[in-house]
């Protein structure tokens, strides 16, 4: 595992592999400098999407956003608290790189899976 990761307790999946809380370092910060809100969701989405996922890959993070990487069961608490913490991390991220127009509609969002959704369906429908 690298130094970047810190260990926890196993998941129920494969535990040797799934990576935990993320600790992240000055240079993935870099990769959101350049990651400006769209200017209209329905025009610039799919770029900006694109530097997000690109950035969030960079952290580690991208997996929980897009589902492969599922909350751990309640079996097991401080693996769901990791998960948890990095879920807010990528939902933090996400949410200073758009507009304020848009974070008000995330605001019933729970997970950042489901912050990309709601920006996804925004994009097709505006």
């Amino acid at each position: 595992m690298s130094s970047d990761v810190k260990s926890a307790e196993p998941t129920d999946a494969e535990p040797s592999s799934v990576l935990l809380y993320t600790k992240l370092s000055e240079a993935s910060f870099a990769n959101f400098e350049n990651l400006h809100p769209p200017n209209h969701p329905a025009n610039d989405y799919g770029v900006w999407e694109s530097r997000l996922r690109f950035a969030l890959r960079d952290m580690k993070l991208w997996t929980i956003v897009t589902g492969e990487r599922p909350r751990p069961s309640a079996s097991h608490p401080r693996a769901q608290d990791a998960w948890d913490q990095d879920d807010d991390t990528a939902m933090g991220w996400i949410h200073t790189k758009i507009d304020i127009a848009e974070a008000k509609r995330l605001k019933p969002c729970r997970t950042s899976a489901e912050c990309l959704d709601v920006l996804s369906w925004i994009s097709l429908w505006t």
